[in-house]
């Protein structure tokens, strides 16, 4: 996941779903091995790459809240987005995980504003 392709941009329906896509990507792009064996180690670099991606989108939107919050609300966001991930790769593949995320987006997108 590019960095450079969210900056500046408005956490949104789109950039939601473009990111859950590129979690979706990542993970299956990796060999069966690393998906069972690494899954504490891949779990953390997912969600600490999506904690910087949305507190750098936050902060260039909601510039005036304390960094602490925004900080939280990245983290929140973070967690929420790969468990949805998760979720979606173990109980979910029944539907296309544009369906997926698309019901969970109000709840993510709720804890923000």
């Amino acid at each position: 996941m590019n960095d450079s392709m969210f900056k500046n941009r408005l956490l949104d329906e789109e950039a939601v779903t473009s990111i859950f896509l590129a979690i979706i990507k990542f993970q299956e792009s990796l060999p069966a091995r690393c998906q069972k064996g690494y899954e504490q180690e891949t779990g953390t670099f997912i969600r600490k790459k999506l904690e910087n991606l949305f507190y750098n989108m936050l902060e260039g939107h909601y510039s005036s809240e304390k960094k602490q919050a925004l900080k939280m609300k990245a983290v929140m966001l973070s967690w929420g987005i790969y468990g949805a991930s998760v979720e979606w790769k173990e109980n979910g593949q029944h539907v296309t995980p544009e369906k997926f995320i698309y019901s969970t987006i109000p709840y993510i997108l709720s804890g923000i504003s």
